[in-house]
């Protein structure tokens, strides 16, 4: 692979947008798609290269704060990419893990 992307959604157990995105790269872009969830992505910019890395490893450092008030179980919903740059989604590989975590009130903290 030569060509890597990236999304990150994070959502509480009603679907919204939990806590905030701050601190991503340059040509990360934050969207507010039409279901109001935002998220974080380099989907609109051209997938990135890494001069002289091949087969990963590729990061994209990004701060996320939790949400003033308790939020429940929060859903962090991350979409690996890794493109062979050929032009097309053939040979191309997309990764989605998954984790749920309960965050303590601010009570408890």
């Amino acid at each position: 692979m030569s060509s890597w992307g990236f999304d990150a959604w994070v959502t509480d157990e009603n679907g919204a947008t939990a806590g905030s995105f701050a601190d991503f790269p340059k040509g990360t872009l934050l969207i507010l798609p039409r279901s109001g969830i935002m998220h974080i992505t380099n989907e609109s910019a051209q997938r990135e290269r890494f001069p002289g890395v091949f087969d990963g490893p590729a990061s994209w450092p990004f701060t996320w704060t939790a949400p003033d008030e308790d939020a429940g179980p929060i859903t962090f919903l991350i979409e690996g990419i890794a493109g062979n740059n050929d032009g097309s989604q053939r040979g191309d590989y997309r990764y989605f893990p998954d984790a749920v975590v309960v965050l303590p009130s601010k009570d408890s903290r």
